[in-house]
């Protein structure tokens, strides 16, 4: 491939672009997955504890896929909605 490149500059610049619009790509699915995720997790909190009070919405709002993913797990045993952030 770096002797196709060396032949043909456009090459280097499309496979450039094409690797950013994939990276992209897979970040925004990401961010759409991470979003669908706290609105489940959110509603779900919501349907058991009421409404949700500002400290754990901040902490939906900033968390991570693997913190939504644990926070999932727990509000199956959670008896408190401290429970579940802990």
């Amino acid at each position: 491939m770096v002797t196709y490149e060396k032949e043909n500059p456009m090459t280097t610049t499309l496979l450039d672009f094409e690797e950013y619009a994939l990276k992209r790509g897979r970040q925004e699915g990401l961010q759409e997955g991470r979003a669908g995720i706290q609105r489940i997790l959110r509603h779900q909190l919501q349907r058991r504890f009421g409404e949700l009070p500002e400290w754990a919405e901040a902490r939906l709002g900033s968390a991570t896929l693997e913190d939504l993913e644990s926070w999932g797990e727990r509000i199956l045993d959670a008896v408190l909605l401290e429970d579940i952030f802990a």
